[in-house]
């Protein structure tokens, strides 16, 4: 089972003369998908381990987290009151919210343990040959 789609890009801005944002649009079959693609730090910017708030562009941050070597990128806030997720407590592959003890799964952003009314929103990662961490933000 596939899916058929066809992708166009047409910028709306590109900031930065080494393409730090790019702004576009993927259209498929179904559907349009607006986003925001954006360089936040290298690589080495992260130790093992570690939680970071990154800004993307205009449109926000982004929770960057490093464990086991990979990176993924969440949102920053629990879904519950909003407490800040890197005073909360990482470990193996989860965030715990340091108000109330919501837990975050960090790949998928999955609600594994309440209070939190929801899951994180989650986006995609690239990390370039030269160590450059890529975020894109998905509307």
């Amino acid at each position: 089972m596939g899916s058929s789609f066809s992708r166009s890009y047409s910028p709306n801005s590109n900031r930065c003369s080494d393409n730090t944002e790019r702004r576009g649009t993927i259209s498929r079959v179904d559907s349009t998908v607006e986003y925001v693609e954006s360089v936040v730090c290298n690589e080495n910017d992260l130790k093992e381990n570690e939680m970071k708030v990154f800004d993307i562009g205009d449109e926000g941050k982004v929770l960057l987290v490093k464990q086991k070597g990979e990176i993924n990128a969440l949102g920053t806030k629990c879904t519950h009151y909003g407490a800040p997720l890197t005073s909360g407590a990482l470990s193996d592959g989860r965030i715990r919210c340091p108000w109330h003890g919501a837990c975050f799964n960090i790949k998928t952003g999955d609600i594994e343990d309440f209070p939190g009314f929801d899951s994180l929103p989650c986006y995609q990662v690239t990390v370039s040959e030269k160590g450059q961490v890529k975020v894109r933000l998905s509307f």
